[in-house]
């Protein structure tokens, strides 16, 4: 089975594909939907047409920029990830070769990815690769960043910048400027007790 997102690819959201092998081995589904049995009796229900047509075109425009924009956001990645590492004690998480060219995830020993989150208000993160919480105040640090082999205290400090086709470099220094002005806030105040 292969599942797309529409929205990933920025077309309409609310829109996606199922791929569903037929043979070697056959994969068979249940119907999410009973009724009228569109889609050989996969799903029933009148079909969002607009929107589809949005996916597929979203998808021709991303096969046709895949190589440009992808060196793009690499030199964009790249130049956000040399910003960050002139800070003390911050390791990039993950194959420094083998990775998505829009994705960052790093570490930030010794400070909360929440509290530096706070401090960095108006650029858009997440912490680490997406939190669990098990009960109400009981945060726990993600099963992904676990298996790659950061233990609970470096989960807690890992946060996970996203660039997208709309990224510029100078949105990348910004958030590079908020990062430094960030921990600096964060280890003065540490340094004072008033955390």
């Amino acid at each position: 089975l292969l599942s797309c997102a529409s929205h990933k690819i920025y077309g309409p959201k609310g829109v996606g594909a199922l791929f569903i092998r037929s043979r070697n081995p056959r994969v068979a589904v249940i119907p999410q939907m009973d009724g009228a049995g569109h889609e050989h009796g996969i799903r029933s229900g009148t079909l969002n047409v607009a929107g589809i047509v949005g996916f597929g075109k979203a998808a021709q425009l991303a096969v046709a920029e895949m190589d440009d924009e992808n060196a793009r956001l690499v030199r964009l990645r790249d130049l956000l990830q040399s910003e960050i590492m002139k800070n003390d004690n911050v390791t990039v998480n993950g194959d420094q070769n083998n990775r998505l060219p829009n994705n960052l995830n790093v570490t930030f020993h010794g400070i909360n990815s929440d509290r530096l989150m706070t401090e960095m208000n108006d650029v858009a993160v997440s912490a680490g690769s997406a939190c669990t919480s098990e009960e109400i105040g009981d945060v726990q640090y993600s099963h992904v960043l676990h298996a790659i082999g950061l233990d609970a205290d470096a989960g807690m400090s890992t946060v996970r910048y996203g660039l997208g086709r709309f990224t510029t470099e100078a949105e990348v220094l910004y958030a590079a400027k908020k990062i430094h002005s960030a921990i600096a806030s964060l280890k003065e105040h540490s340094i004072t007790g008033t955390i």
